[in-house]
C-alpha cells in the first residue's frame, strides 16, 4: 500500500508520481490516489514535529494514468503542462486540549463477521443473467491488487449494481490497508487520505436507484470536484477503521457527502467532506422528485474514548 504513494524527488519542492491507479471503467486516475500523493509531497517539505490537521483539495481535470503527475508544492499538480489538481494542506504542532467532544461511533458488526470485497466478487462471477459489461467489470476488479480490505456493513448483493434499489443516503464500512505499515504517523495519514475517496461520493446517489450498469437508470458520470479532510487524532491505517458516510443533499448535477472515521474502539480520528458531479440517464418520466431523509447522527455528549488510548505508533 505505501509503495503506491511513493514519489520521486525531482528538485526542491518538486515530486513525480511512480504509480497511478485508474479504477476499472473509470474516466481517470482514482481521486484518493492523487490526494494521498499530494499529502506525501507536502509532508516531505515540513519539519517532523508538525502533523497534518486539515487538507482541502480541488479536482480541476481528470488525471491521466499513462503519464506521471508532477506535484509542485505550494503550486499545482500538473499533467501535460496543465494544472489538474490543487491542494492546500495545514500542519500543526500537537497540543493538549481541555475542550474535547466527539460524535459516538455507530454500533455495527465487527469486520471479521463481514465478507470482504474479494469474497463478494468471487461469488458474483458465478451468478447468472448478468450483463457482459458488468461481468467484465467483476473480472477486472477481481484481478486488481488488493490494497485496501473493505467490508461493507450493509452487504451489497452484486446484482444491486445492475438492478439498484432506492436506499437512504448512508453507508458504513470497515477498511484497513492490507500491508503492515511502519510507525511514522504521516504514512498512516497519507494512506487514510487515499482510502477516504472509496465509495464516498456514491453515497449521494443511493436514494436514486441508479448504477453504471443499469440499462434503464444509468449513472453516466460521478466525478470528484473537491475533497476535504480534517485529522483529529493519531491512528493506524493498517488497523480496522470504521468509515461512516452520509449525504445531506444532491441537486444541480452535484452530490454532497460527509464522512467520519473511527478507530475500532470508538475514537473519532478524521472528518471528511466531498462534492462531486453526478449525472444519470433515466428512461421514462422525469426523476426530479425530492427524496427526504432524516438526519443520520444525533449529537450525544456521552462517554468519549480516552484519547490516550489512540493508536500506539
Amino acid at each position: 500500500m505505501s509503495k503506491i504513494l511513493e514519489l520521486e524527488e525531482l528538485d526542491v519542492n518538486l515530486y513525480r508520481s511512480k504509480y497511478l491507479r485508474k479504477p476499472v471503467h473509470a474516466r481517470g486516475v482514482f481521486g484518493g490516489h492523487v490526494v494521498g500523493q499530494a499529502l506525501v509531497s507536502a509532508t516531505k517539505t515540513v519539519s517532523p514535529e508538525y502533523k497534518v490537521h486539515s487538507l482541502h483539495s480541488h479536482f480541476l481535470l481528470a488525471g491521466d494514468n499513462t503519464v506521471p503527475i508532477i506535484y509542485e508544492v505550494q503550486l499545482l499538480a500538473k499533467q501535460h503542462g496543465r494544472g489538474i489538481f490543487t491542494c492546500t494542506i495545514s500542519f500543526q504542532r500537537p497540543e493538549k486540549s481541555q475542550l474535547v467532544h466527539q460524535y459516538v461511533m455507530p454500533d455495527v458488526p465487527q469486520p471479521e463477521s463481514i465478507p470482504s470485497w474479494g469474497e463478494v466478487y468471487s461469488k458474483a462471477k458465478d451468478m447468472q443473467d448478468l450483463p457482459d459489461r458488468f461481468r467484465e467489470y467483476l473480472a477486472l476488479r477481481y484481478e486488481e491488487p488488493l490494497l485496501i480490505d473493505v467490508r461493507r456493513v450493509s452487504n451489497m448483493d452484486p446484482k444491486d449494481m445492475v438492478e439498484p434499489k432506492a436506499l437512504p443516503p448512508r453507508q458504513l464500512m470497515w477498511m484497513r490497508a492490507t500491508e503492515r505499515l511502519n510507525g511514522d504517523p504521516s504514512i498512516h495519514h497519507c494512506v487514510l487520505a487515499y482510502c477516504t475517496d472509496h465509495e464516498f461520493l456514491d453515497t449521494s446517489v443511493l436514494p436514486h436507484a441508479v448504477s453504471a450498469y443499469s440499462p434503464d437508470r444509468q449513472l453516466n458520470m460521478i466525478v470528484s470536484l473537491d475533497h476535504t479532510i480534517w485529522f483529529h487524532a493519531d491512528f493506524r491505517a493498517d488497523d480496522w477503521l470504521l468509515y461512516e458516510m452520509e449525504s445531506p443533499y444532491a441537486g444541480g448535477g452535484r452530490g454532497l457527502s460527509f464522512g467520519r472515521v473511527y478507530t475500532r474502539d470508538g475514537l473519532l480520528v478524521a472528518s471528511i467532506a466531498q462534492e462531486g458531479v453526478i449525472r444519470a440517464n433515466i428512461s421514462g418520466p422525469s426523476d426530479e422528485k425530492l427524496f427526504v431523509s432524516a438526519p443520520i447522527t444525533e449529537y450525544t455528549p456521552a462517554v468519549i474514548p480516552d484519547r490516550r488510548r489512540a493508536a500506539k505508533l
